[in-house]
């Protein structure tokens, strides 16, 4: 079947939302349904089957993107190693920054992020996924700070230690 992506709501346990059938019906997904390497967005043009569950009740899923509703630019390679320079750099001096910093750091590279998603997590998840993470809130020496950027280093710990095992 092929349908369209009306919302997509972001959750600590993944992301879920409804497709819209050409015959009306609006059909539920979740992460689970979602194909590797496809990024949804809300008017996005898919293709999924549906599975009947046990309740009786239908799900989307191996669902794919067959056109994208391109709402928001690419950020150019150029302005991403930029941007992941000026991150890094900033990373080096704590394990974390305040993403009420970031919008600043980033028109000092004349780049506005709102001209390449619609809120800053979605910037960093769209342009520097696997590198960079927010979290919404975290606690700190017992305050809460919202929205902190990390440098995703599970990776790279993770290859350290195979290649000292090697």
């Amino acid at each position: 079947m092929t349908g369209e992506i009306l919302f997509i709501k972001k959750t600590f346990k993944g992301i879920y939302g409804f497709i819209r059938c050409e015959d009306g019906n609006t059909y539920y997904y979740d992460t689970s349904s979602i194909v590797k390497g496809n990024y949804l967005k809300a008017g996005n043009a898919v293709e999924f089957d549906i599975v009947f569950l046990d309740d009786e009740k239908t799900k989307a899923v191996n669902v794919r993107v067959i056109q994208s509703a391109e709402l928001y630019p690419e950020l150019e390679n150029e302005k991403k190693l930029e941007v992941l320079e000026l991150l890094t750099s900033k990373l080096k001096q704590s394990f974390f920054v305040n993403c009420a910093i970031v919008p600043e750091l980033l028109k000092s590279k004349g780049i506005n992020y709102k001209e390449y998603a619609s809120d800053l997590s979605s910037f960093i998840e769209k342009n520097f996924f696997g590198v960079f993470n927010v979290k919404k809130q975290i606690e700190i020496n017992g305050k809460n700070t919202q929205q902190l950027l990390y440098k995703q280093v599970t990776r790279l710990m993770k290859y350290q230690r195979k290649s000292v095992v090697r």
